[in-house]
């Protein structure tokens, strides 16, 4: 072991034994966060029902370019909060209104008329051969 690892280590030690003393002291039991994934799509949908019957009742009177303003300055806010899955509904939301503006049908699942790639441009060169 090097002496960089050794010092990691006994840090860790020192700041393992401070948490035991402190939740000791307090009468803290640890526990690990739990969360229902079944609720937070139960919301979502919800949501995209509640966002849809707004739309439908409002007609064609909606301004969609404020409604998209807003709901993309909501979602970045909710992102730098580190909200992110209320990010994610009303990014999802922004994505339906969108398609809605656009004449195809958000309840379709219609796919993005172009793939995303994650691959950078141009040749990439290979270093383990």
């Amino acid at each position: 072991m090097t002496h960089s690892i050794k010092r990691f280590l006994a840090v860790t030690e020192y700041r393992r034994e401070k948490q035991l003393a402190y939740n000791t002291k307090h009468h803290i039991t640890p526990r690990s966060v739990t969360r229902a994934v079944e609720e937070s799509l139960s919301q979502r949908d919800e949501t995209r029902q509640e966002a849809a019957n707004v739309l439908k009742d409002a007609g064609v009177d909606v301004d969609y370019t404020e409604t998209l303003g807003e709901l993309e300055e909501e979602m970045l806010a909710a992102a730098n909060n580190l909200e992110f899955e209320k990010a994610a509904l009303l990014r999802d939301q922004i994505r339906e209104l969108k398609q809605l503006v656009n004449g195809s049908d958000p309840a379709a699942g219609s796919k993005p008329t172009r793939p995303v790639s994650y691959r950078k441009t141009g040749k990439a060169k290979r270093r383990f051969q």
